[in-house]
Parts: C-alpha cells; sequence; structure tokens
C-alpha cells in the first residue's frame, strides 16, 4: 500500500501498482476480489478504479444476500436485476425496471470519494481490466472497420439475453487523432427524440457517386502489415489495381452514423451474403467504413428503406474532401443547424467548455445533469442519485425535434433515400 504523491489522480498508478479508492473499503471490500466482482469487470470492461463505491455496494449486497440464500451468486443473475449507467468517467448500477429492489439503504450522496485513493500492488487484482475507452493489444492494429464490427458484436453480445431495454441505436464514431467528437445537446435530448421515431431507422450520410475515391481509395490494393507484425508500420500498395464489384452498387458516406440494433445484427451475424461479401472486397481498402454502411444498407431490399441521408452531425467544409477544425466562430451556426453531434474539434477547444457550460450544464470534470439527479444544490446535484432510467430533455431537444421533423419528411426523406447517381 502507498500513498500517491500531490496532484496525482487515479490513473497516474505506476506500472506495478492499481489506484483504489478509500470508499472501497468503507463500503465492506476486502481480498481477495471476489469471482462475482472479477466476472462484472470482464463482462463490462471495467477497471476497478472506474467503479462508483456504490456500484461495489450493489455487488456486495447482491453476494450477502446470495449467500444468506445459500446459492452461487452468479454474473447472469446480478444482470437479470442491474443495469449499468455511466457517472461521468465512472460507472454505477442501477435497478431494472420491473426488478425488484435486492439492496436498500445505500447512501446516494456521498461526496469527494473520487480524491481520496491509495496504490495497491497490482498483484492483488488478478485479470485486470483495461480503463474503458483504452485500445490495447492486437485492437490497436485493427482497421477502423473491423474494430467497430468487433466492438458492436461485443455490445450486442452484453445485452443479447437481459437487456430487454436495448439502446435505440448503437453511434459509431471513428474518432481522427486531430479532434473529437462533441455532443451539443446531451445524450438526454438524443434518446429522447429517438423514443419518438420508428427505431429501424439508421442515420447514414451516402451517395452513389464515388468521385475521386473510385481511383485513390477502391481500386487501389494495399496491404497493412500491421495486422501481423508488431513493429509499427506503413501501409505499401500492390502493383495492379481491381475493377469495382458489379453484384453490387457501392455507396459512400462519412465515419459517423447512428445504426439500428436490426441492422448491426444484419452486419454481425451474416445471415445473408452480402455483409461477409462486402468485407472481404474492402479488406484491402482504404477508408472502408466509409463505405462499408451505406452499400450494406443500400443493396439490401430488407433496409434500404430505414436509411435518413443524415448522420445527425455538424461539419464545415472549406474543400469538398475533408471536414476543417471547428471552434468559436461556428458556435451559433452549429446550434442553429439543430444536429446533435459536431466534429472536428481540437483537443481542449475553449469551444468545448462552452458547450459544456451554455449547452450541457456540465460543470468541469462531473457528468452531464439528467433526471436521475435529485440533489438539491445545482452545483452538485447529481450526487443523489435517482432513477437511471428517467430522460429529462433540456432546450436542445427542440432544435433536434425540428430538425428531425425536416428530415423524415416525405420530401426529403424519400427523395434523398439510396439514389443511383
Amino acid at each position: 500500500m502507498e500513498a500517491p504523491k500531490k496532484n496525482r489522480t487515479i490513473i497516474d498508478a505506476p506500472s506495478d501498482k492499481v489506484g483504489f479508492y478509500l470508499d472501497f473499503l468503507h463500503a465492506g471490500y476486502c481480498f481477495p476480489t471476489s469471482n462475482l466482482l472479477k466476472d462484472v469487470l470482464k463482462q463490462y470492461g471495467f477497471h476497478i478504479s472506474q467503479l462508483h463505491p456504490n456500484a461495489y455496494r450493489r455487488i456486495l449486497c447482491f453476494e450477502l444476500l446470495c449467500g444468506a440464500l445459500h446459492i452461487e451468486p452468479e454474473l447472469k443473475v446480478f444482470r437479470y436485476f442491474y443495469g449499468f449507467s455511466a457517472f461521468g468517467e465512472w460507472f454505477n448500477f442501477c435497478v431494472r425496471k420491473g426488478r425488484g429492489a435486492i439492496s436498500t439503504g445505500i447512501k446516494g450522496n456521498i461526496h469527494h470519494w473520487q480524491h481520496n485513493f491509495f496504490w495497491v500492488d497490482k498483484d492483488l487484482f488478478p485479470s485486470l481490466m483495461q480503463p474503458c475507452g483504452v485500445r490495447v493489444s492486437t485492437r490497436d492494429k485493427c482497421p477502423k472497420l473491423t474494430l467497430a464490427l468487433q466492438e458492436s458484436a461485443e455490445l450486442l453480445q452484453n445485452y443479447i439475453v437481459f437487456d430487454r431495454d436495448f439502446p435505440r441505436a448503437i453511434v459509431m464514431e471513428a474518432r481522427k487523432n486531430n479532434g473529437e467528437h462533441g455532443t451539443k445537446g446531451g445524450v438526454k435530448d438524443l434518446l429522447h427524440i429517438l423514443s419518438y421515431v420508428p427505431k429501424d431507422l439508421n442515420f447514414v450520410n451516402h451517395t452513389s457517386y464515388i468521385g475521386w475515391k473510385e481511383s485513390r481509395m477502391l481500386k487501389p490494393v494495399v496491404v497493412d502489415p500491421g495486422l501481423f507484425l508488431n513493429e509499427p508500420s506503413e501501409i505499401f500498395y500492390g502493383t495492379q489495381k481491381r475493377p469495382l464489384p458489379d453484384a453490387y452498387r457501392l455507396f459512400t458516406g462519412k465515419y459517423s452514423d447512428i445504426l439500428s440494433r436490426k441492422f448491426v445484427e444484419f452486419c454481425i451475424l451474416g445471415t445473408e451474403n452480402l455483409p461477409r461479401t462486402l468485407l472481404m472486397y474492402l479488406s484491402n481498402s482504404l477508408s472502408s467504413q466509409s463505405v462499408y454502411f451505406p452499400t450494406v444498407l443500400c443493396n439490401s431490399p430488407r433496409l434500404n428503406r430505414t436509411v435518413v441521408n443524415h448522420n445527425l452531425q455538424y461539419s464545415a467544409y472549406v474543400t469538398k474532401h475533408e471536414p476543417r477544425t471547428l471552434n468559436s466562430d461556428d458556435f451559433n451556426d452549429l446550434i442553429n443547424s439543430g444536429t446533435a453531434f459536431a466534429s472536428p474539434f481540437l483537443v481542449d477547444d475553449p469551444v468545448l467548455d462552452r458547450i459544456d457550460q451554455e449547452l450541457l450544464n456540465r460543470g468541469q470534470g462531473k457528468p452531464v445533469p439528467g433526471g436521475w439527479c435529485l440533489g438539491d444544490s445545482n452545483e452538485d446535484a447529481c450526487s443523489l442519485w435517482g432513477d437511471a432510467d428517467v430522460l429529462k430533455p433540456g432546450s436542445g431537444a427542440k432544435r433536434l425535434e425540428q430538425h428531425m421533423v425536416e428530415l423524415l419528411s416525405n420530401e426529403t426523406f424519400n427523395a434523398h433515400q439510396c439514389i443511383f447517381e
């Protein structure tokens, strides 16, 4: 056990140490780590330092109840009663709708627990998970399309049995190195509006006009040595070019889409040949992700009427090929656009702080407040948790609603849907 130096955060742990919150000991944590906690961390991909102390309290209560009933505390039973919810960079568990509460009396308004932690030996935590959002091992070498499909499969697997309230949409974002995608209206606004539209819609920018991509990105054959070599390597081009396929029509789009569960299952489960055939064709192509999803959608008679030709993202262009970086001068335009997302931004650009403060009402280092925040103080309203399923839309929901009505009007929706140019 070791105390951290001043101004360190829990993710600054030495290579042989793990950050551990003091409040976990107050919650009743004891070594060695229980099998159920190991299973929870493995199932959801959490690092133990990302668990809210009350998340562990619920796990412990479940284990004690199972012990009193002389039954084994199994992960699938725990997931039947509990779903997880995000609390900024941390994760908690909440009782699912229609399931009785099996743990009561857990204090909701605990304060300043994030600042009280210490280092312990990593050997005390077998099979540690990496923090969510950090990609490691062979995944760093995967093409973005492969990574998106792999993570979608894991997401489907996590929700396949007990999570009846599966998210209405899966947001695919291939983030570029020079900027991040920002949420302008808050996830609560987006979920609120999506709850009123058909759940099988896919928001995907697309066009059959390939243009310059044909000669530069689709006909050239490329090989990425990073898929099979440990050393970082540049891709190299083959000497010959291949023709475009004639069994289906290629469509191209952007790198961020909002995809329905029905469509993701169609791609992952491979009930038809097209998703597998196209995946093999694009395995040696550049920018495969911008081509794969719109092409599968528009060439499938089952799904091509579910496409909305907009990904709900605001971008500004200087050239036709690449969006320029957004800044404070774009603030009013991106608000008036009525979209849910915007990109790209420079890391730590002041406009991101302005979005947090003026649009999301989010304090520094705190989660975006929602209907589940029951605290009395505006500065720390989310210190007291309520029902995580309660949505309380903000002012951005009205702008998004107006934009959605325009996109789904008959004149716009059908006229821009999988058109062969």
